[in-house]
């Protein structure tokens, strides 16, 4: 019965150990979203649902995630304040990669401006930064081109959202 007992305890042990080192390998990424949208000064659901995407995407990689609310910028200067300040806090939090999404949004032509519609995104982009140095990593973006009936949805906006996801995971270093 003893033996059992060290057994069941050295097992238990090893499991626990494992995921220890599995979780301080894995790094920890914050992304800050900012809306760049001259129609509206709240954030579209588009945006939030981009966000939820992002987040499990990364988390679904290994990663330890973490993000700031949506911002909306209207300017450079506006773009430049949101990253400095994102910047410290996931310094501060002790976090690996700092991701910044730039989602551009054109609807002057759109017959539901409120809704999520791909079509309603005219692009994204994306910097990777070391968050610690404030170095950029890797940076890239998508831009949103004709929008066929069938993607021009919920399913296309996450479509768009995991892809830009994948491009990511993909850029940030191995621990």
């Amino acid at each position: 019965m003893l033996r059992f007992g060290r057994r069941k305890f050295l097992s238990t042990f090893l499991i626990l150990a494992a995921l220890v080192i599995h979780s301080a390998a894995a790094a920890a990424v914050s992304f800050q979203i900012i809306q760049h949208d001259s129609s509206v000064d709240t954030v579209r659901q588009s945006s939030y649902v981009m966000e939820n995407v992002f987040f499990d995407s990364f988390f679904d990689s290994g990663h330890i995630t973490t993000n700031f609310p949506t911002a909306i910028s209207k300017s450079e200067a506006g773009d430049k304040a949101v990253y400095f300040r994102s910047l410290d806090e996931a310094k501060n939090t002790y976090c690996n990669y700092l991701v910044v999404l730039m989602i551009d949004y054109d609807t002057t032509s759109s017959a539901s401006p409120e809704a999520v519609l791909l079509s309603n995104i005219k692009g994204v982009s994306w910097i990777l930064y070391n968050a610690r140095t404030g170095a950029e990593i890797e940076r890239g973006s998508k831009k949103v081109e004709k929008v066929s009936d069938n993607k021009n949805n919920e399913r296309g906006v996450k479509e768009l959202t995991r892809s830009i996801a994948s491009d990511i995971v993909g850029a940030v270093p191995k621990s």
